[in-house]
């Protein structure tokens, strides 16, 4: 089992983008100014069986009327040349996420919302102040699976009161709404090929919103989502009789799920710099008292490893195993040791030839990056000394970690050998021969130390004296 937190993640990503994940490995992104950039941006995408998300909901492309005049949420640069649609000022921003548009003499607001373990976006468009406006969005959908011919295959299969069912190149999904559906006479193109979010729509949800008004929107994977969280109790005793009483239920258990996680995050964190200002401070004189609830830096501090501890499949930099494994020191650090437990057996009973693998998709492992190895050794010296889970660690993973280090020190693959600097050397420096790498060689030497100092733990002290002495090579 992969490592995953069990509720949803939000956080301000690069360039003024959001990006929200739960634990089913569902994502949703985009842009804090709400337009539409580029096909990597996705209102829902769900995790496909090789670990790739599809991005099933491509947009939900709003736009708000406001006596007589369009306004666009969702702007693309040549809406206002093509359909004289003025564009929405967007007055606030947060990043749950949430948004208050200025339309005309309307301010609306729209929220979005993952659930934490179901594949299923919630949308909310509210009515702020102002007159009542009529509010107009339409689901951009992934294109359908094609047939043997030329033509896409219909994707609409239902459409009733309140509810249709979409089939699309990432599988099926159910909407749900409480406003009236507008099918169109035929799917059609969202935008043009080379428009920077291709896809197909299949009519649009429209209500009209006066004070006080909103207008809900459910989109999930599973056709008997409703159905399946009343009969689990989430949707209250007797469950609410509309969308908007059903919507706002679940939102009240997510935000329920989300500050109870922050809290264990926060809880976590200042038990971590406890214990590390402690050690710093052994003395009794100098021992520091419990922290204060209100030091501005722990909550922070727990914040930015929440974001660290993120989903595996969210765009990231290096292969996914090295984020992974990376990732474990936030997890630890949070006090979510069996996340973290999980992460280091599933690759540590991979290890093959010193080498972890640095992918699983398809489920087939691929051995192509020395990274993964040693941060996967690094991760594992911290799991131990943190958690004080020494005999575990000595049975399930400490014989992998002894084959990492002696199989680079022998020559590994992937044209990796140790020079007699005892530097590791890599053959695939071209023109200029065997090159050393900085970043890999940092990483072997804290691997090796990380080592020694595990092994002495374990009461390997000879092994562990070893490894220290080749570290201060």
């Amino acid at each position: 089992m992969r490592a995953s937190p069990l509720f949803p993640r939000t956080a301000e990503a690069p360039a003024g983008q959001w990006l929200l994940v739960n634990g089913l490995g569902c994502i949703a992104s985009g842009t804090a100014a709400g337009g539409r950039v580029h096909p990597g941006l996705a209102a829902l995408g769900l995790p496909g069986p090789s670990g790739v998300h599809a991005h099933a909901l491509r947009s939900l492309d709003t736009r708000a009327i406001v006596e007589s005049r369009t306004y666009a949420l969702d702007p693309l640069e040549t809406d206002a040349v093509v359909h004289s649609v003025s564009r929405a000022e967007i007055e606030s921003f947060t990043p749950e996420p949430a948004w208050v548009y200025r339309a005309g003499a309307s301010r609306v607001s729209r929220r979005l919302f993952l659930l934490h373990d179901q594949a299923a976006l919630v949308a909310v468009l509210s009515h702020v102040d102002g007159p009542e406006f009529r509010v107009v969005v339409a689901p951009i959908f992934a294109p359908a699976p094609r047939d043997s011919g030329d033509e896409a295959a219909s994707p609409l299969t239902q459409s009733i009161p309140g509810r249709l069912r979409v089939t699309s190149a990432a599988g099926g999904l159910t909407v749900w709404h409480d406003g009236a559906f507008l099918p169109t006479r035929a799917w059609q193109a969202a935008e043009a090929a080379e428009a920077p979010v291709p896809g197909t729509v299949a009519g649009f949800i429209e209500a009209t919103l006066g004070p006080g008004g909103c207008l809900h929107i459910v989109i999930a994977a599973d056709e008997a989502l409703l159905r399946r969280l009343a009969e689990a109790g989430r949707l209250g005793t007797p469950p609410p009789r509309t969308l908007r009483g059903c919507v706002e239920t679940i939102e009240a258990g997510e935000r329920a799920v989300r500050e109870a996680a922050r809290r264990r995050d926060l809880a976590g964190a200042r038990e971590t710099a406890r214990e590390a200002r402690t050690a710093r401070n052994a003395e009794p004189s100098t021992a520091t008292s419990p922290l204060a609830d209100d030091d501005p830096w722990v909550p922070r501090f727990a914040r930015a490893l929440e974001w660290d501890a993120r989903l595996p499949g969210v765009p990231a930099c290096g292969s996914e195993a090295t984020r992974l494994l990376r990732q474990v020191r936030a997890l630890v650090t949070l006090r979510r040791h069996e996340a973290a437990r999980a992460t280091l057996l599933e690759y540590g009973q991979l290890v093959r030839d010193g080498l972890v693998p640095s992918s699983l998709a398809g489920g087939t492992p691929r051995y192509d990056d020395p990274e993964p190895s040693l941060w996967l050794v690094l991760a594992t010296e911290l799991f131990a000394r943190r958690t004080g889970e020494l005999e575990f660690v000595g049975k399930a993973l400490f014989p992998a970690l002894e084959q990492v280090i002696d199989r680079f020190r022998a020559g590994a693959s992937l044209g990796i050998r140790l020079g007699d600097d005892g530097l590791l050397q890599s053959d695939k420096g071209g023109e200029h021969g065997a090159i050393a790498r900085a970043d890999l060689n940092a990483l072997w030497y804290s691997a090796q130390a990380a080592l020694g100092q595990l092994a002495k733990a374990l009461g390997n002290r000879q092994s562990g004296a070893f490894y220290v002495a080749w570290a201060r090579e």
